[in-house]
């Protein structure tokens, strides 16, 4: 049911006396949304599987080399109109919001993204089909804008419900347009399209579904100003990983060919599903420990759990697809994509090394007010997969990008855990290792299972199954403890979401 709407003369009021939250309500909500999210996450997943079976079955090689240029570039413009970086400072905001910052923002994204989507016009126009391309998905980021104020909402109050809701709504609308308008013919129309049919969608339920419906923009010099200090330190981190996969992409062309670059595309395809769900539980981790920390907390307190808890999420979610990668991509995909399956299996690796960390680490230094830190990690990031990667595209193909991020994975996760480490004395490396470690094991079993001379389907099912059974099986057996506590946390959040059932509050 939608919250109920406010009328524009109690806008300023509600805002101004947004609820306050105690550490119950700030654990009880972040636990449900968590959970929400992961159940969006699974049925995200499948879509995302079907969809990219649905994509390379009918598009070559070197049509979603292209594609995957325009998408690179085009996620870095997205980037420069403001996002979680924006965003961040509003989320992070020690009192209650008022309705003016809130018009402010709306103004400020509204006023950026059309900007970029002129200036791309202008730019774009002489270089063809990628260009053509860039535009159209570029067009999404005005209308994201619209309902950017009204996420923010839900988000500062962990009502993720309405949250989770918008986002499968548009998770829906983009795998079902992407497979439906390449099936009847509309190619990289097709995929480019979907990213303004998913804008639309997600703006349309946010809108609806937030207590502040629509915010009107009004421009105010002072309040945007103000939203300019932790809002570029945090959009910077995401400029630097965009500006990092541009060196990538583009150098792979020239070094290397499309083909490659479209190898790399169908490692991130198939790696898209999974990471946004783990990127959301980074929205989730970032407001928790915001309001944590403004109900006179400690959210330094919550990393332990959180950096175990993320790490076997990830590496739950990774496991099947990591093992299976040798039969998994010629069984979907066809042969003409298996150069890709061991960069798969490389490019899980490096998700669940460094994914916990951010979402955990991270989320921690920015409510600290320490942006610095993870910008110079991103900085590290983006050198070393450029000096250990690109030199390696010419010998070894697509598998020298996946050990590069491997490489850079790694680089990173251990400074954002020096950082965290000298503020708060938690050894972030300890947490996550166990779970790592096992991971690596139980993966390394099911990618041997791959290989063996069976047919591609029954190798698919086996190696995915022995993957996960074994990586579970082997937490149970080194973090008992927490993966009974965890069990018994959330079954009862999942099982009232399966059956509409409520759950204890306890949970």
């Amino acid at each position: 049911m939608a919250p109920e709407a406010l009328t524009p003369d109690a806008w300023s009021e509600a805002i101004d006396v947004e609820p306050a939250l105690t550490r119950e309500d700030i654990q009880r909500r972040a636990a449900s949304g968590a959970a929400m999210l992961t159940a969006k996450g699974v049925m995200a997943q499948i879509l995302g599987l079907v969809s990219t079976i649905v994509v390379t079955r009918l598009l070559l090689p070197h049509q979603l080399g292209l594609y995957a240029i325009a998408m690179t570039i085009s996620t870095f413009l997205v980037l420069l109109s403001g996002g979680l970086g924006m965003a961040s400072a509003l989320i992070r905001h020690p009192g209650a919001l008022e309705h003016a910052d809130l018009r402010a923002f709306a103004a400020l994204q509204l006023i950026v993204s059309s900007a970029l989507v002129v200036v791309v016009f202008l730019a774009t126009r002489p270089f063809g089909l990628i260009g053509q391309l860039t535009l159209v998905m570029i067009l999404s980021t005005v209308v994201t804008a619209v309902g950017a104020t009204s996420s923010i909402v839900l988000e500062r109050q962990l009502l993720y419900k309405p949250i989770v809701t918008a986002e499968t709504a548009a998770t829906v609308a983009y795998y079902g347009w992407t497979m439906a308008t390449v099936a009847i013919g509309w190619g990289l129309w097709g995929l480019a399209t979907a990213t303004v049919a998913r804008a639309v969608v997600w703006t349309a339920f946010i809108i609806a579904l937030s207590p502040t419906r629509v915010i009107l923009p009004r421009y105010d010099r002072k309040r945007i100003r103000a939203m300019l200090g932790i809002g570029l330190r945090v959009q910077a981190v995401d400029l630097v990983t965009a500006i990092r996969d541009q060196i990538l992409v583009l150098t792979t062309v020239a070094i290397g060919s499309v083909s490659i670059v479209a190898y790399w595309s169908l490692v991130l395809r198939a790696l898209q599903a999974p990471q946004t769900l783990l990127l959301t539980l980074l929205r989730v981790s970032f407001p928790a420990m915001s309001r944590t920390r403004s109900a006179g907390g400690d959210p330094a307190t919550m990393l332990p759990r959180l950096l175990s808890a993320a790490t076997i999420l990830t590496g739950g979610l990774l496991a099947p697809l990591a093992g299976a990668a040798p039969a998994l991509v010629p069984f979907l995909f066809g042969q003409k994509w298996s150069p890709a399956a061991d960069a798969l299996s490389l490019a899980c690796l490096a998700v669940v090394i460094h994914t916990p960390v951010l979402i955990g680490a991270q989320s921690y230094l920015w409510t600290a007010g320490d942006a610095k830190s993870p910008l110079r990690a991103s900085i590290a990031d983006a050198v070393v997969v450029i000096v250990v990667g690109l030199p390696l595209v010419p010998l070894v193909g697509v598998l020298g990008l996946a050990i590069g991020g491997v490489a850079c994975a790694i680089v990173h996760t251990a400074m954002l855990a020096r950082a965290v480490k000298r503020q708060t004395h938690v050894n972030v490396i300890r947490h996550i290792r166990t779970p790592v470690l096992g991971w690596l094991f139980a993966v390394g079993v099911g990618w041997g299972c791959a290989q063996l001379p069976a047919p591609l389907a029954i190798l698919t099912v086996l190696s995915a199954s022995v993957a996960l059974t074994l990586y579970v099986g082997l937490l149970f057996l080194t973090r008992r403890e927490l993966m009974v506590g965890l069990v018994s946390q959330y079954w009862p959040l999942v099982r009232g979401r399966l059956f509409h059932r409520r759950a204890p509050a306890t949970a």
